[in-house]
């Protein structure tokens, strides 16, 4: 799990330090490493499109309030070589799927809010 570097956290870092989690109270860096625990398969987090959340109607009034809202992209086919926001976790080894960088995102702001 990586959490920043010296100088600087990791933005899920610092989400979990305002939000009070206990694992933020320790120091961040330390010899031990941190692994993230994966709760599910790619696509476990509710999503919704930006359009649909712009769009007047889109989503019912209060749809976000009182939620952790992430905001990142969907992978999209590529070719061999490009840059993706596409990432490996222990279910990719059972059906295949990567994982985008939000979701990993969420996931690692989970494991340290638990």
């Amino acid at each position: 799990m990586y959490l920043g570097n010296d100088d600087l956290p990791t933005a899920t870092w610092r989400a979990a330090e305002l939000l009070g989690a206990k694992a933020t109270a320790g120091p961040r860096l330390s010899d031990t490493p941190r692994w993230i625990n994966y709760y599910a398969p790619p696509g476990y987090f509710l999503a919704v499109s930006v359009a649909q959340a712009l769009l007047p109607g889109g989503l019912p009034d209060g749809y976000f309030k009182d939620k952790i809202v992430f905001v990142g992209g969907r992978s999209a086919a590529g070719n061999l070589g490009s840059s993706r926001d596409d990432f490996g976790t222990a279910f990719s080894r059972r059906n295949g799927k990567l994982s985008t960088g939000v979701e990993i995102h969420a996931t690692i702001l989970r494991n340290l809010l638990r």
